[in-house]
């Protein structure tokens, strides 16, 4: 049987030992460098930003080179507007014109015109353009319910939709680029530049957003 003495000396003994490693511990925890926490202002930012979008001037802009081509090759053939329009579509897809093929893909007119490719509303802003710079009346023209027959597919949309339109003699002329027919429409209206840009910047946000 353990003596109550060596009981009591050896308890003593158990204290003083927890008391020394609790100390030791706490230096060492003292010594040990903090953790820096960086202000906010110097944290690094989680994306870089985007570049700002184009403006409207820009999405339009015509260049030089394009300009003399339709003057070239539209204008000085053709003097009546009917004709200025037709030689206009012409020079839009003949191989000795622009050539123009499509793809999927939204472009500003600069960028239709470089590339010789566009979807259905980058031929419908170049095609616009040019023509103005005829001086033929042109706007953008709207149907936001639009059913479409993608016939490689066999495949129907219900979709928006836009096309070109060309006021020669107080008539409207209806100009398509979209290779998928439109089998039914609602009503069609007349759109602003700006209205017409909106639709370059939603076509180009879903791209970029799936790329």
């Amino acid at each position: 049987m353990t003596r109550p003495l060596t009981l009591c000396a050896a308890l003593l003994s158990l204290c003083i030992c927890s008391a020394l490693l609790a100390q030791t511990e706490a230096t060492q925890a003292s010594t040990e460098p903090a953790t820096e926490i960086a202000p906010a202002g110097q944290l690094m930012p989680l994306a870089v930003p985007a570049a700002p979008p184009l403006s409207v001037d820009e999405v339009l802009a015509v260049p030089e080179e394009l300009r003399q081509l339709v003057n070239q090759k539209v204008v000085q053939l053709a003097r009546h507007p009917t004709a200025r329009l037709e030689k206009l579509v012409e020079f839009m897809f003949s191989p000795s014109g622009l050539g123009l093929t499509y793809d999927d893909t939204t472009r500003t007119v600069a960028q239709t015109f470089a590339d010789r490719k566009g979807n259905c509303l980058s031929f419908t802003l170049l095609f616009l353009e040019m023509a103005r710079s005829t001086g033929l009346t042109a706007d953008m023209q709207e149907s936001e319910k639009v059913l479409l027959s993608f016939s490689d597919t066999d495949t129907l949309v219900y979709t928006g939709h836009v096309s070109a339109s060309i006021k020669i003699n107080g008539r409207r002329q209806e100009i398509q680029f979209d290779p998928n027919n439109p089998i039914l429409r609602g009503s069609v209206d007349i759109i602003t530049k700006a209205r017409s840009v909106a639709h370059y910047y939603n076509n180009r946000g879903a791209e970029l957003m799936v790329a």
